[in-house]
């Protein structure tokens, strides 16, 4: 289940100290591989802020996927829909689901 997957990611994070390293809420816009001095050159973005900068690194590792970015609902009639709809990478942990019946919809 999904709170098993977040402490293990969150373990291992702490783990090898790299959560002061990871850059949250960010946009990778551009990476670009620098010959010359062996390393990375990418533009981010703060997805809160707005704001872009550049960083220089020696490793760059991708953590793209299926919910990086979340795919808003475009199914005919969603916006009249009476009942809770939301993302899986938007959960909604306060939703009760007892005696309810749940659909999932995804590619």
């Amino acid at each position: 289940m999904q709170p098993e997957i977040q402490k293990y990611f969150d373990n291992v994070a702490e783990q090898y100290n790299i959560v002061p390293h990871i850059r949250f809420q960010t946009e990778l816009k551009t990476a670009d591989w620098d010959p010359e001095t062996a390393s990375w050159v990418v533009r981010l973005q703060n997805n809160q802020t707005k704001e872009t900068y550049t960083r220089r690194c020696k490793i760059l590792v991708s953590a793209v996927g299926g919910l990086s970015t979340p795919k808003e609902c475009d199914i005919q009639g969603a916006d009249s829909y009476e009942g809770k709809l939301f993302h899986s990478a938007k959960w909604d942990h306060t939703f009760d689901y007892k005696d309810k019946e749940v659909v999932c919809i995804g590619e």
